[in-house]
């Protein structure tokens, strides 16, 4: 019998990875049975692919089950899902832990530590759950559920291998000092990209090497934002670019002409950009964090949790300054990309999907 399975997002924008994954997995499924994506918040550019939760069917015509991705939390939501009669499927993308946004954004780390929350209170009425990356899994079986299914849903490392250059992006890239360390995410403190502005000055003033660094993200708090562009005017680096939100084009752009990806963050539930960057075959420098190390692999040279500035500056200047090992790592980058199968990894969530159903 055909079930109608829809999927459930606290928010949902053009462009966010966790839409995009719902929108695939939307198309996929409609090739056997009626489904639709509904979010607590919808962005303008999504309205009609994605529906307000606010529509959701009533219960005398609701679907047999509901999929929601876990990401952050909304207590509305939370709500929602525990009034529904449905079968409930878990996708887990990770929530970094509230600490870290503590007396930055009262606002923000309250939704990240209702979302950890959330989660144990789901669990008995979850069927079936999945998890992105071991590292996810390992915290769903920390909470107490039972072998979470890890599947990196939506990982195409390659997604953006095709795109044209685009040419605002280009002429930027060419006024630049060369090499390019680039660094991609949205700006946020747990990304810290603050230790790669400071491993840029060790870089400098103790290697002798110059470099640009580009932070390509959307800069989602102001203060901290302010704070990363204050300390480069006051370590003097005029190298430091900070690009804000590209688009697809322009961000594979940047891929191409980097010599350098590199990662300071302190929690990751996959690392996307830095598989991104390994497809293009990019040399990475990544602080080994949450799923990071499972993610990049010997794709790449991994530090140690308490890795500082120091550290990124000593690994940054051995690739920069050894073509051998740089033409070693970028090889060791792709073959680490070409390993993650997005359409197997549908599959199998499908048919999971339908195994329950």
């Amino acid at each position: 019998m055909t079930v109608d399975i829809h999927q459930v997002l606290v928010g949902a924008a053009r462009g966010d990875a966790i839409t995009n994954l719902a929108l695939e997995i939307r198309d996929r499924l409609r090739r056997t049975a009626p489904s639709e994506i509904y979010a607590y918040h919808v962005d303008d550019a999504v309205r009609g692919d994605v529906e307000p939760l606010s529509s959701f069917p009533a219960a005398s015509r609701a679907p047999a089950m509901i999929v929601y991705h876990s990401s952050i939390g909304e207590p509305k939501v939370t709500e929602f899902l525990l009034s529904r009669r449905e079968q409930l499927v878990l996708v887990y993308h990770n929530i970094t832990p509230f600490e870290y946004y503590l007396g930055v954004d009262a606002h923000f780390s309250s939704l990240l530590a209702w979302g950890r929350s959330e989660i144990g209170i789901l669990r008995p009425r979850v069927d079936l759950a999945f998890a992105d990356s071991a590292f996810n899994a390992r915290e769903l079986l920390d909470i107490g559920y039972q072998d979470p299914l890890v599947l990196p849903l939506g990982v195409r490392p390659d997604r953006l291998i095709d795109l044209p250059g685009d040419a605002d992006a280009i002429r930027a890239i060419d006024s630049l000092a060369k090499p390019i360390v680039l660094a991609v995410g949205q700006q946020l403190p747990h990304k810290r990209f603050e230790h790669l502005i400071e491993a840029m000055h060790v870089l400098r003033l103790y290697r002798g090497r110059g470099a640009a660094l580009v932070i390509v993200g959307r800069p989602h708090q102001e203060r901290y934002h302010d704070s990363l562009v204050g300390l480069a005017t006051r370590l003097m680096l005029p190298d430091v670019v900070f690009t804000g939100a590209l688009s697809d084009a322009a961000l594979a752009s940047y891929y191409r002409r980097a010599a350098v990806y590199v990662s300071a963050s302190l929690h990751e539930g996959l690392g996307i950009p830095a598989l991104e960057a390994m497809a293009f075959g990019v040399p990475v420098v990544a602080r080994t964090a949450g799923a990071v190390g499972e993610s990049v692999a010997d794709g790449g040279i991994v530090l140690p949790p308490t890795a500082g500035p120091t550290h990124f500056a000593e690994a940054l200047d051995m690739i920069l300054g050894d073509s051998a090992l740089s033409a070693r790592l970028a090889r060791a980058a792709l073959q680490q990309a070409g390993t993650w199968d997005a359409d197997a990894a549908l599959e199998q969530f499908e048919q999971a999907l339908l195994g329950i159903s």
